[in-house]
């Protein structure tokens, strides 16, 4: 089977700093239909999106300066394959109320959490073609970021 079409969304923090999140999407609705449960559970702002559903350019803009404001910060999200493998999605800058009150585990109740899940195992596909079957769990995360300086980042 042929590889699935990747969508990338790229974030850019409340500093200026970007990350990506990468899914292998059935099709371009599919990549629309995730944009907006993914927009909900971050406190970055979209400015690419890449893929089979590209829609075109986004104004320069940063995102939220809130409790996890950091692309450094990042909520893991893990998924089960019908074939048994698991599959992360780092969602970056997470809004603090996609935690529980430990602020380390990913809350399922959450209205934004669901929706994204809830539109991830019908949108998501495995590298190798395969469906999602479930949401195992997610958690926080924080890794260092490479760190490049440009014109377009704030508090340097």
């Amino acid at each position: 089977m042929a590889t699935p079409p990747l969508q990338t969304y790229t974030y850019r923090d409340a500093n200026g700093y970007v990350a990506t999140v990468r899914i292998f999407v059935v099709d371009a609705p599919a990549g629309t239909a995730l944009e907006g449960p993914l927009n909900e559970t971050t406190n970055a702002v979209i400015q690419a999106v890449h893929g089979p559903y590209s829609p075109g350019a986004f104004v320069l803009d940063y995102g939220a300066a809130a409790t996890y404001q950091n692309i450094e910060d990042k909520a893991v999200m893990v998924f089960r394959a019908i074939d048994g493998t698991l599959h992360t999605v780092r969602i970056p800058a997470p809004k603090a109320t996609d935690f529980e009150t430990d602020q380390d585990q990913v809350k399922k109740t959450d209205a934004a959490i669901s929706a994204f899940v809830d539109q991830y195992l019908v949108s998501a596909l495995t590298p190798s073609g395969g469906t999602m079957d479930s949401f195992v769990g997610g958690y926080r995360s924080r890794t260092k970021s490479r760190r490049r300086r440009t014109v377009f980042q704030k508090n340097i």
